[in-house]
């Protein structure tokens, strides 16, 4: 893509199902560059130290205590928060080089 890694696509001379691939996969670049930037290893460090403590917390929380429940609770949140940050930027690079690859597919077959 011009611009983003992706050399050879002008997004001015995609269809619109491609324009969104390419929509993708330059989101799916951004992504992965993100990811590899200071803040993104700090966020995703933060994010594996998160999941560390919850499950840390879940091992040692007794059954018998009073605040159980909504100890419990809090752990299984503040766990799926880290989870979906992980999830979302995996899900946005797959599916960024899926859309990469399906127009590079698309560009060899225009040229045959």
């Amino acid at each position: 893509m011009e611009g983003s890694g992706h050399g050879g696509f002008n997004p001015n001379h995609l269809t619109e199902q491609q324009q969104m691939q390419f929509a993708e996969a330059t989101l799916g670049e951004e992504c992965k560059n993100f990811i590899q930037s200071n803040v993104g290893r700090y966020i995703q460090g933060r994010a594996k130290m998160e999941l560390e403590e919850c499950k840390s917390g879940l091992l040692n929380l007794e059954r018998l205590d009073p605040d159980f429940d909504v100890r419990y609770e809090q752990l299984r949140q503040k766990a799926g928060c880290a989870l979906l940050f992980t999830q979302w930027m995996i899900e946005a690079i797959t599916d960024g080089e899926a859309a990469y690859q399906q127009l590079q597919q698309q560009d060899g077959e225009e040229v045959l």
